[in-house]
């Protein structure tokens, strides 16, 4: 009995016959801890969260966590980004957390990575209270030619670089910031022609 149910379901697996766009979609609709674990589901989930457009990645998620669950998922992140380059990153999203598990060079990598696919999207949240604070791609985050809105939320102090050009940037989102001169914040503002939203 419990074997022609066992039967019965898999050949109902509706969701699974689904176009990847849709499947990508309710995949987009998970904490990205989730959406790698259906990877697991069937051989058809496999490589699907590698064509996600939006990735949110928060490690609030694993602030209780074991250290091999944090290796294992930024394992994961190194190959999403560097190596399954065929897929197109719309949104970008990283909150960070002091975990001292995590290197700095991975940190640097996963920003650049999208910012070097095109991204249009970008929010860098560091916490108010984060003793943590990232070395930033600045040469590449000020001199994007894609990005359509950039939020950035850290306090600590921001270095802008000297060339900075950002011609398609609509939304600018700053906090908790602090500049080290107002030349930075001139500099910033005047490479955003398109600028709608401060």
């Amino acid at each position: 009995m419990a074997s022609s149910m066992a039967k019965k379901a898999k050949l109902d697996d509706r969701i699974s016959k689904l176009p990847d766009s849709i499947l990508c979609r309710i995949l987009l609709l998970l904490p990205i801890k989730d959406a790698v674990s259906t990877s697991i589901v069937s051989t058809r989930w496999r490589h699907l969260y590698a064509y996600m457009a939006c990735l949110d990645v928060d490690f609030h998620l694993f602030r209780r966590s074991p250290s091999h669950t944090v290796v294992s998922f930024t394992n994961f992140l190194d190959k999403l980004l560097f190596f399954h380059t065929e897929g197109r990153i719309e949104q970008f999203r990283f909150n960070h957390t002091n975990l001292s598990k995590v290197n700095d060079s991975h940190v640097l990598g996963w920003i650049s990575a999208p910012l070097w696919r095109g991204v249009k999207e970008i929010d860098l949240v560091f916490g108010r209270w984060s003793s943590y604070f990232p070395m930033l791609p600045t040469a590449l985050l000020f001199t994007s030619m894609t990005l359509v809105r950039l939020k950035l939320e850290f306090p600590y102090v921001m270095v802008v670089p000297i060339h900075v050009c950002l011609p398609c940037l609509k939304t600018l989102v700053l906090q908790l910031i602090k500049f080290e001169d107002d030349g930075s914040v001139k500099r910033l503002l005047s490479s955003c022609p398109v600028l709608e939203d401060l």
